[in-house]
């Protein structure tokens, strides 16, 4: 199977009587005999898709232009099954894909963040290798020793929303969890 390129509406999950789907780009140029990263950028909403949003498929071309396979997932109603079916759907088409099932990534953004930290902190999903977090918090204090976190916070946002980040990291500093902080 050729890898490179948009392959659309690729089911993953069934759920509630209908198929979960996602769509995944592969780059054009990377040797076919060998295994890429992937990169996951997480949709924690079941009842809207963001696909299709220019954001996404914009950070799904600048992840190929690295040489990483981007997957753009709808979200499940029930977000730890669809995290275990997506990730289990990885492996599955690891070959397919042209992916190396040890280095799986995710990226989530704003208020995905509160359901992905906590979901890729439990050591069950020791497969997701980093993640990278863009203005976001989540409740969790809880971060895997194994895995690198960036967390991208806005100096200049509202008040609540620093305290909770800063809360977050300071959990992270109290267990010397991987994480990379940039002040944007």
């Amino acid at each position: 199977a050729n890898r490179a390129g948009a392959h659309l509406n690729v089911p993953y999950l069934s759920q509630a009587g209908h198929e979960v789907v996602l769509d995944w780009f592969g780059p054009a140029n990377a040797p076919r005999d060998q295994r890429l990263p992937v990169v996951i950028f997480i949709n924690s909403f079941a009842e809207r898709s963001q696909r299709g949003h220019r954001i996404y498929r914009g950070w799904a071309a600048v992840a190929n232009t690295h040489g990483m396979v981007a997957v753009l997932p709808d979200g499940a109603a029930d977000f730890d099954a669809g995290l275990d079916a997506l990730l289990a759907h990885l492996r599955a088409h690891a070959t397919e894909m042209g992916i190396d099932p040890d280095r799986i990534g995710i990226y989530a953004a704003s208020s995905h963040v509160m359901r992905s930290l906590p979901a890729v902190a439990d050591p069950r999903r020791s497969d997701v290798r980093a993640a990278a977090f863009y203005y976001g918090f989540s409740d969790s204090a809880t971060f895997r020793p194994d895995l690198p976190v960036l967390l991208m916070r806005a100096g200049l946002d509202r008040p609540g929303m620093l305290e909770r980040q800063d809360a977050l990291l300071t959990a992270a500093l109290r267990v010397n969890a991987p994480v990379t902080v940039i002040h944007l």
